[in-house]
């Protein structure tokens, strides 16, 4: 990441995220924690630093179709399954984006 550090919200939070439905590059993916701009997703495919990704957030009827910036990613492997847990820096307006999952918050 750059300089900024970003401080995603706390893992409590983060089931209340769980009605954000979410797809990265059509992929369905769990959104972990969001802050403005910045998220926290699981994914079930590979995806690299520096790449750029279509995503759709779907919450109660809201659509939001946008691109986002992979900032990092990790290879974990619970018990369910492989998946990467990514940190994303989302392009252009944030409004809509940030309105969906505030409000799920």
């Amino acid at each position: 990441m750059s300089g900024t550090q970003h401080s995603p919200v706390s893992a409590p939070s983060a089931a209340r995220l769980a009605d954000v439905e979410l797809l990265i590059d059509g992929h369905r993916s769990v959104l972990s924690a969001y802050t403005e701009g910045h998220a926290v997703v699981f994914c079930p495919v590979s995806v690299k630093v520096e790449q750029r990704v279509r995503i759709l957030l779907r919450r109660q009827g809201d659509i939001v179709r946008t691109h986002a910036r992979v900032e990092s990613a990790w290879f974990e492997m619970p018990k369910d399954g492989p998946r990467y847990k990514v940190e994303l820096s989302f392009d252009g307006d944030l409004s809509e984006v940030t309105r969906i999952c505030a409000s799920a918050a």
